[in-house]
């Protein structure tokens, strides 16, 4: 049984560091704290709010610090179940008889079939030129898609030659990133995309005059994209850049030879391309048109956005003391960041723009509501205007025949230009607004509510449905949640065609922007990350509540879905407050909270977020919102779709697996495990691969179509 396999291994080596323990050496004397008792009793665990009948695993009395002896926690179910870890036959049994489960779940899903037709529908199955550069007049290079088969071809004076196809990387499924010339167009460069996966890569470089490919490498792409400097070298990264440091490669395609650099990243602004140096700040730009280099020692920000003719504008970096403001940089060698724009409380800095050769433009959001705020030059504002609901700003233009400036907005159904006299007046959005929610016979009303959570917290969330729809406490609600890493949930009006026909059939689209996000500035980000992480997934049971409450559903009918980040958090909401949620979809989630840091390429860049199980002090915060920790003994459970990608390289697919296992072990029978082949992160919106996205997304909607009682 593999339980018992992982119980006696544990024990094996629990001997083992016993028997070291008597070694006279330096592992003894000098690593103390391993043979430190960490007394944590399941008292010291904060108690949850939510439910009554929820309740934690005990890990036992005391616990002790393995980190350097091996990967897990003992006592925990995270150790219970590290045979999931690995590839070994008892794994393969798993998954498969995980497959054989859900392949017979599925058979009941009636819609599915429908559903992938309508989706396959809508892509692009032909495309002749999917990406393309111009060499000359008569020298072209494009990538061809074919039935999602993708030929790299060269052109020369009406002549085409295949220089390759993604069939040469079968039986992973293959597609191209993008073509990337070189400065002097000698050579071209080509990303391929393996397997759906938002890190691993591999670059081509080709030789325009030998009509050769010259350089081939594996790379992770998920950084930065591959950049040209100024003398034809090509950058990109080493394709083990991890949690541990990041390697980047400097190579010239004309001898093969390499430089490698450690811990430094690609920079790329308009002609600039650079590196920054991680450890010290340090910063180096080449002008690929101008051959200009500029240095710069120890910036505490590297986010560049935008360029003048004099300075460039850099966002603030992901600090109490920077987030949101606007920063500048002086084009001279070793000067020094100034201020150029404070940060507005209660507001994410989403973009910097320079406009019109004379106004830097900055975009605030707060709850997805745009502000634009234009400043001249020396940091004065000229004026500032508050966007309407579902709104984006687009640009400023110039129209010379009216002698106005032009304001360009743009929303879900509507793009429009509209006068704005800056500083004098604010546009006049009546008609942009009468057309920002509609198209043809498809009319929605959409808007942001508030629901308050368990520490009196009001939570914002994007409530939407047609025009049509009587809200009447029965409504199917499809819920979306990130909540997490300081980036932009699910306030955003958005519509894609499965979210459309969801609407049609009555149901309730709600987008959740829940703390650990940016919706409200930095200080929103710190209330639900770190020792605060928990906060996100009690924000979530708020919402779902909420909508009962208010009459728009009941708690049977609320399917909820998070990727990631968002995975975890949906995933752990609903093992706080199963009688919340009728189907939880969690899509590649981090649910191994006590092992992350050894599971996943970027585990211990995670610490920051979920903090370190590995410390005591933090152990305590993280185990009560650990989802394999968890006991329930709730009459009423959602049932959980597990949807993971099969070549996920950024959260590892052990995650799922091992939340599969628990779930098999609490609620039998209320889960099944849906592994996608060839596919990464966003297993059901596949990087590049979208027949593969398409046939996930299908299964998932089917689920959720099953669930809510309807028919496509």
């Amino acid at each position: 049984m593999p339980f018992c396999f992982a119980r006696n291994f544990r024990l094996m080596l629990v001997l083992l560091s016993i028997v070291l323990s008597f070694q006279q050496s330096a592992f003894s004397s000098s690593n103390s704290r391993h043979n430190e008792a960490r007394s944590v009793s399941n008292n010291d665990f904060m108690a949850n709010p939510v439910s009554n009948e929820y309740k934690k695993a005990s890990i036992g009395k005391s616990l002790f610090n393995f980190r350097d002896l091996f990967d897990f926690i003992p006592g925990t179910q995270s150790s219970e179940l590290s045979w999931l870890n690995y590839e070994t036959p008892l794994r393969a049994s798993f998954y498969q008889n995980a497959k054989t489960e859900a392949e017979k779940h599925f058979a009941a899903q009636t819609e599915f079939e429908k559903i992938k037709t309508f989706l396959f529908e809508g892509l692009i199955r032909e495309e002749k030129n999917e990406h393309e550069v111009k060499i000359s007049d008569s020298q072209t290079l494009t990538v061809n898609n074919q039935n999602f088969k993708r030929t790299w071809e060269h052109t020369v004076d009406g002549v085409t030659s295949e220089i390759i196809n993604t069939d040469y990387w079968a039986p992973k499924k293959a597609s191209f990133v993008g073509l990337y010339p070189s400065p002097s167009k000698k050579y071209v460069a080509a990303l391929i995309n393996l397997d759906g996966s938002i890190d691993n890569s591999v670059l081509l470089v080709y030789d325009i005059i030998s009509k050769k490919i010259v350089i081939t490498e594996e790379t992770d792409a998920s950084l930065e994209p591959i950049q040209w400097m100024p003398n034809d070298q090509v950058i990109f990264n080493h394709a083990h850049s991890n949690k541990n440091g990041q390697l980047l490669i400097i190579q010239n395609p004309k001898t093969l030879t390499k430089r490698t650099v450690f811990n430094t990243g690609i920079l790329q602004l308009g002609p600039w391309v650079g590196t920054t140096d991680y450890a010290n700040g340090d910063v180096v730009l080449y002008n690929k048109e101008s051959q200009e280099q500029l240095y710069y020692e120890s910036l505490e920000s590297d986010n560049f956005e935008v360029e003048s003719e004099k300075f460039f504008y850099l966002k603030g970096g992901k600090t109490a003391s920077q987030a949101g403001k606007i920063l500048r940089l002086k084009k001279q060698n070793f000067s020094k960041l100034e201020e150029f724009a404070p940060a507005k409380s209660g507001f994410h800095l989403k973009s910097i723009q320079f406009e019109m050769d004379q106004f830097i433009v900055g975009t605030y959001s707060r709850e997805s509501q745009e502000t634009i705020v234009i400043y001249n030059t020396d940091g004065t504002i000229v004026g500032t205007t508050q966007l309407p609901d579902t709104f984006s700003f687009l640009g400023l233009k110039n129209n010379d025949q009216l002698k106005i400036i032009e304001l360009e907005i743009t929303s879900q159904f509507t793009t429009t230009k509209l006068a704005w006299d800056i500083g004098k007046s604010q546009p006049n959005y009546t008609e942009a607004i009468k057309n920002s929610l509609k198209s043809d016979n498809f009319e929605v009303i959409t808007r942001i509510e508030y629901f308050r959570s368990h520490d009196g917290e009001f939570i914002p969330a994007r409530i939407t449905y047609l025009k049509d729809t009587v809200p009447d406490g029965q409504n199917p609600v499809y819920m979306e949640v990130y909540g997490g890493f300081f980036l932009s949930g699910y306030l955003d009006f958005k519509l894609n065609r499965m979210k459309k026909e969801f609407l049609k059939k009555g149901g309730i689209l709600v987008g959740a922007g829940v703390r650990g996000g940016n919706e409200r500035g930095f200080d929103w980000y710190l209330a639900g990350s770190g020792k605060n992480e928990m906060n996100s997934s009690l924000d979530i049971i708020a919402i779902a509540n909420g909508l009962v409450l208010q009459g728009y559903t009941q708690a049977k009918k609320i399917s909820v879905t998070g990727t990631s980040n968002g995975g975890y958090v949906v995933a752990n909401a609903a093992l706080s407050s199963p009688e919340s949620f009728g189907l939880v979809i969690p899509i590649n989630g981090v649910q191994d909270q006590l092992a992350f840091p050894f599971m996943d390429r970027w585990g211990t860049g995670w610490q920051r977020e979920y903090l370190n199980p590995y410390e005591a002090a933090d152990l305590k915060i993280i185990f009560p919102r650990a989802p394999l920790e968890s006991i329930s003994h709730a009459s009423q459970k959602p049932f959980f779709l597990i949807v993971n990608g099969e070549e996920d390289s950024r959260v590892n697919k052990a995650h799922s697996y091992k939340l599969k296992a628990r779930l098999d072990q609490i609620w039998p029978g209320q889960s099944i495990l849906f592994s996608v082949e060839h596919a990464g992160h966003w297993a059901n919106s596949t990087y590049l691969l979208d027949d593969i996205g398409a046939a996930a997304s299908a299964r998932i909607w089917a689920e959720v179509f099953k669930h809510s009682g309807l028919q496509f």
